[in-house]
């Protein structure tokens, strides 16, 4: 995926990417290699432009090139948790990592065209653990939809102040 700061030079391709060790049977030396399916976003890429690989939960690689200096570097700087840096190679495992991305964080990876998968409350479960199999007050199932509503609402407004 190329991402320049305008829409209309973005580009998205599919390909073949392998980054292994070639020297992985060797005690001490290691020798990384990163063999690539030739693509327009690499051919794009020029020196001290941003490059992101990212590996999804399912195992899917997603390569991200953005000029420097673009507004989707910055974003992707953020997002990532990266700072800025000159001609350096980072490994940033994220795995471990289940925090919530925020609404900055959802607007930046559907800017990149990437679906989010969320979790909905199972509230099914919920009221089945709190009432078992009966059925509770009309008034009570108010309370508790009432509350929700204005915990959204609570949420979506301070989102707003801290953009």
């Amino acid at each position: 995926m190329y991402l320049p700061d305008n829409e209309e030079g973005e580009l998205l391709e599919s390909g073949h990417l392998t980054w292994y060790d070639a020297r992985e049977n060797h005690a001490t030396r290691t020798e990384f290699r990163l063999y690539y399916s030739p693509n327009n976003p690499i051919k794009l890429a020029q020196e001290g432009d941003l490059v992101i690989i990212a590996k999804s939960t399912e195992g899917y690689l997603l390569v991200i090139v953005c000029p420097k200096g673009s507004t989707h570097e910055s974003q992707l700087l953020w997002l990532f948790g990266l700072e800025e840096s000159e001609k350096r190679f980072l490994i940033k495992d994220y795995s471990a990592e289940k925090s919530d991305l925020g609404f900055a964080g959802k607007l930046i990876v559907s800017s990149l065209g990437l679906e989010i998968e969320e979790e909905e409350p199972n509230y099914l479960e919920d009221m089945l653990n709190r009432f078992g199999e009966k059925l509770p007050s009309t008034f009570f199932v108010f309370r508790i939809c009432s509350d929700n509503f204005k915990r959204k609402k609570y949420l979506q407004l301070r989102r707003r102040m801290t953009l």
